[in-house]
């Protein structure tokens, strides 16, 4: 699996658990689920020759309005799209983010996944 890949799983666990998922600056409209590419590491994947991709999940509720209720529920839907796919303990801190030249309120959460090569066919 490549990098690009890892991206797509993550997009495709958030969206089936009922987020939308924004990859590129200018699909923002919250509540989204703001996706980046924070690091890349070959440690972790020494074995199998694959690399360590740790996305920057922002979750971006919808600003002004404080709603326990609301990022509660969507933090719930966050971990439990992306606890199968992580490889590292997924811990959510509530900061902000700026974007282009504008500050949105939001929860951040470092997910770590595995960027591995496909195995290669077993010869007969």
């Amino acid at each position: 699996m490549s990098i690009r890949e890892a991206a797509d799983d993550l997009v495709a666990a958030l969206e089936a658990a009922g987020l939308r998922a924004a990859v590129r600056d200018g699909d923002i409209t919250p509540p989204v689920v703001y996706l980046q590419i924070g690091t890349v590491s070959d440690a972790g994947a020494v074995l199998s020759g694959g690399t360590v991709v740790v996305f920057y999940v922002y979750y971006l509720p919808i600003r002004g309005i404080d709603n326990l209720a609301g990022d509660a529920d969507a933090l719930d839907a966050i971990y439990g799209a992306l606890e199968p796919l992580a490889w590292a303990e997924l811990a959510a801190t509530r900061t902000s983010v700026t974007i282009k030249n504008e500050t949105w309120p939001c929860y951040r959460l470092d997910v770590a996944l595995m960027s591995a090569p496909a195995p290669e066919p077993a010869e007969r």
